[in-house]
């Protein structure tokens, strides 16, 4: 997550319901190989379940993670120069051409998820976290 987040410092994380967390804020959640911390930069739903598409902030590769699996999200760090906001307002106005970039990928996200499933394995999930800005 640098240069928002850097190694070392440690997080306040808020909990927070799923549909109120807003693309742009930082999300923390868990997967395979740990915790991870990752812009939301896009989201989507099926059914009753609420589906975010995250990326780091220095990454070229997003991914997209069920709301179940999302512990909170981070509006502070603590740095060894003391407290530092974390302004996702700020992070918005900079990505504009990002944000709409993912903002269209969410939409045929709620168009074709469903048929992920008739992929066996090799589902769009896998198409999607390869896509390059």
């Amino acid at each position: 997550m640098a240069p928002t987040l850097e190694k070392g410092w440690k997080v306040k994380i808020e909990p927070k319901a799923s549909q109120n967390i807003a693309v742009g804020e930082v999300i923390v959640f868990t997967c395979r190989v740990g915790l991870i911390m990752h812009r939301l930069v896009g989201r989507f739903q099926e059914q009753d379940r609420f589906y975010f598409i995250h990326k780091g902030d220095n990454s070229r590769r997003a991914g997209i993670v069920d709301s179940k699996n999302v512990i909170g999200v981070v509006h502070e760090a603590i740095t060894p120069a003391g407290i530092k906001k974390i302004d996702n307002g700020k992070w918005l106005k900079g990505h504009k051409s990002t944000l709409l970039y993912f903002c269209i990928i969410s939409l045929v996200l709620t168009i074709l998820y469903p048929l992920k499933r008739s992929f066996s394995g090799r589902g769009l999930t896998k198409i999607f976290l390869r896509c390059p800005f």
